[in-house]
Formats: structure tokens, C-alpha cells, sequence
């Protein structure tokens, strides 16, 4: 059975690889990924600042936190999308 679950979950094999390390050793690339992690105008490598503000004023109110919070927010992104398949 496990081994049925994992070969009907295996990734179309375009995806089958994980290559987000590529995007910040390949020179070229990661400098126009930096360059577009920082435009806070455009949905290319980041969200666009008005939606990252709208997130977090969403996050705020739903978990209700303020400003003397000691509830942690730790920033996530670019998981690593592993597999013990």
C-alpha cells in the first residue's frame, strides 16, 4: 500500500526535482530575484506591499495581537518541499 500511495502521489516528472536552490547560486537569476523580491510593486518573487500589509493586518486582528504582543511571527517562505517518497 505504501508504495502505491507514493507512486500515485509522485510528481509529474517536470516537477519531480527540487530546484529553488538554482534561483540563488545561478548568478544571473538570483540577482534578478533579489532585484524582484524588492519591488514591492509587482506579484513576480514576493507579494506586492498592498497585499503583505493586507496580510497583516489580517493576521493582527484575527489572532488578535497588538503592538505589547509576546505572541511570535516568524516569516515563512521558500519551503522546501520534501518527500520521503
Amino acid at each position: 500500500m505504501f508504495n502505491e500511495l507514493c507512486r500515485i502521489n509522485k510528481k509529474p516528472e517536470p516537477f519531480q526535482y527540487y530546484t529553488a536552490e538554482d534561483l540563488w547560486t545561478d548568478g544571473h537569476i538570483s540577482k534578478k530575484m533579489l532585484e524582484f523580491h524588492l519591488d514591492g510593486s509587482v506579484d513576480v518573487s514576493s507579494r506586492n506591499i498592498n497585499f503583505i500589509n493586507r496580510s497583516v493586518s489580517w493576521i493582527v486582528d484575527y489572532f488578535n495581537l497588538n503592538a505589547g504582543s509576546e505572541t511570535p511571527i516568524k516569516g515563512r517562505s521558500c519551503w522546501k518541499n520534501s518527500s520521503t517518497c
